[in-house]
């Protein structure tokens, strides 16, 4: 008896520890790897300058529930942006790339993740057992040591903040206007599924099929050497204290989008603090 209770405890620790530690979110939609500078953001998103962001941008979908929304239902129902973290522009055709933080995990190198297009329907309506009803536009293992920063040759040296990107390409037969994606990471740590989510738009115009710079290097050339938060990304972010305002919607395509800024993009700090769980989320 008593070593089935001791099974138990350590059973509860560890699933405890997974969703302590299990937090993460996309930062940069339409990222250059070469010059480390974002090119759009996600909905509602605060900046790694404030403090909150784990509570405020950590979207988890424990247990796989299908009746969870699949964005947050406060900060990503709907398409707001702010002047300092604006949507991002592309074309139909064009391969882009997405960053994010490792935030601890590096013995997960082989989780997936994905990124989901939606062509008339806004992703911030839809349900976690709906999200397969959008185009998957790309799929990558959620470490690898060409695409993470740091200069390495094994995962666990990896430092715990290093900035990672994935890719993805959109249709070539995509008409002009504003579509919304959702970013979702499979982590698949505890027994019955969980996952994390952040959700965006993008105004495409054009059909240009380009792709960015690293995009034409090999997959395995070494990968850009800054590490973490070393240069600290709130040095390029002026701060609004997470205030984000409404702009646009898929159904109605933006017309007045504002132009990203290129500006200097370290990693930034990731701040560990253990808060209560929201009703869908288990935020840190």
């Amino acid at each position: 008896m008593f070593q089935k209770l001791l099974a138990g405890i350590a059973l509860s620790a560890a699933l405890l520890q997974s969703s302590v530690s299990g937090h993460s979110w996309l930062d940069g939609t339409v990222y250059d790897p070469n010059t480390k500078t974002p090119g759009g953001y996600a909905r509602g998103y605060p900046g790694r300058k404030n403090v909150d962001i784990n509570t405020l941008y950590t979207w988890e979908i424990f247990d796989r529930n299908p009746a969870t929304q699949l964005c947050d239902d406060k900060r990503q129902a709907t398409a707001s942006y702010s002047d300092e973290f604006p949507m991002g522009k592309a074309s139909a055709g064009q391969t882009l790339f997405v960053d994010y933080q490792i935030n601890g995990h590096q013995d997960l190198p082989t989780t997936k993740m994905q990124i989901w297009m939606y062509r008339k329907t806004d992703v911030g309506t839809l349900k976690y057992g709906e999200y397969s009803t959008g185009e998957k536009v790309g799929e990558w293992d959620f470490l690898n040591l060409s695409r993470c920063a740091g200069n390495v040759s094994q995962f666990t040296d990896l430092h715990n903040n290093a900035v990672c990107y994935g890719s993805y390409t959109l249709p070539k037969d995509l008409p002009d206007g504003t579509y919304s994606f959702a970013w979702i990471w499979h982590f698949d740590v505890n027994p019955k599924g969980q996952d994390y989510t952040t959700c965006f738009d993008l105004e495409v115009s054009g059909n240009g099929g380009s792709k960015t710079t690293e995009d034409t290097k090999t997959e395995n050339e070494t990968a850009p050497t800054t590490i973490g938060d070393t240069n600290d990304r709130n040095a390029i972010e002026s701060g609004n204290n997470g205030q984000v305002k409404g702009t646009t919607s898929p159904s109605n395509p933006s017309t007045n989008v504002v132009k990203p800024k290129v500006q200097k993009r370290p990693a930034g700090k990731c701040y560990r603090r253990c808060q209560k769980k929201c009703k869908h989320a288990t935020v840190l």
